[in-house]
């Protein structure tokens, strides 16, 4: 049975006090009428930023229907105290794989209460098993203010340690929300063909939103500014991926 699938990435959601997120409420309705199943994800650049109205940012967060985030590195400009302040006020998990924060006392509670998970299991009404996870940068220690307690591992490392337990879980496609650009992702998706999909950081010196690499579809928007993109893909039995259309509403 082939699945149908919709990814809606939104990008730099940390520009969109002025946007209205009804839209995406209205698109998950319209793919449910066509039997599409839609996934709702954010870039790690979205949240506890050092901004002005970050906490109305918050609040307009709330009421986009998430299914969960990576993290970036304005996650950490405000240190772990920031997070911990904002933390809270979310209502979806953010996938962070190669972060640890066992050793860092603000934050620890917090992972013990499922606000940030390495990666996110999602059942779909066709019978496949979406397994997503979440993996950033290690320059975050020097282009932002984690903790020293904060440790950051080789993503590569903890790619190949995700990836198999998701295949052991039963997983029947693998999805990759990246904050490790173009060229780091490229060589993910050749180093774990398991990998079928990885959504990028916006980068906006690149003419390309989608491309294959392998049997990986790489999804990147071109701009960097607030942008919401949607994928739609289908996945048959044999986990074959074929690419059907982008539709870009921002």
């Amino acid at each position: 049975m082939i699945m149908k699938l919709s990814i809606l990435h939104i990008n730099n959601t940390h520009l969109t006090l002025d946007k209205d997120f009804s839209l995406i409420n209205k698109i998950k309705e319209e793919n449910k009428k066509r039997v599409i199943e839609t996934l709702v994800l954010g870039d790690g650049n979205s949240i506890f930023n050092n901004i002005e109205h970050k906490n109305d940012e918050q609040d307009l967060l709330n009421t986009v229907p998430f299914d969960a985030t990576t993290l970036g590195s304005h996650q950490f400009d405000e240190g772990s105290k920031g997070i911990v302040e904002n933390l809270n006020k979310i209502n979806f998990p953010i996938l962070a794989a190669n972060v640890n924060f066992e050793d860092d006392k603000l934050l620890n509670p917090l992972v013990k209460e499922g606000k940030f998970i390495p990666y996110l299991l999602k059942n779909t009404t066709s019978g496949k098993k979406i397994g997503i996870f979440g993996l950033t940068t290690m320059d975050i220690v020097y282009r932002s203010h984690p903790s020293a307690e904060t440790i950051f591992f080789n993503p590569f490392d903890k790619a190949d340690f995700i990836v198999k337990r998701l295949k052991n879980l039963g997983v029947d496609v693998i999805i990759l929300l990246s904050q490790l650009g173009e060229e780091m992702n490229q060589m993910l998706a050749q180093q774990f063909l398991e990998i079928d999909i990885i959504i990028d950081k916006p980068v906006g010196t690149s003419g390309k939103k989608v491309e294959k690499c392998g049997n990986t579809l790489i999804i990147q928007s071109e701009t960097d500014n607030y942008s919401l993109m949607e994928s739609e893909i289908n996945i048959d039995d044999e986990g074959n991926l074929l690419f059907i259309q982008e539709n870009n509403y921002v």
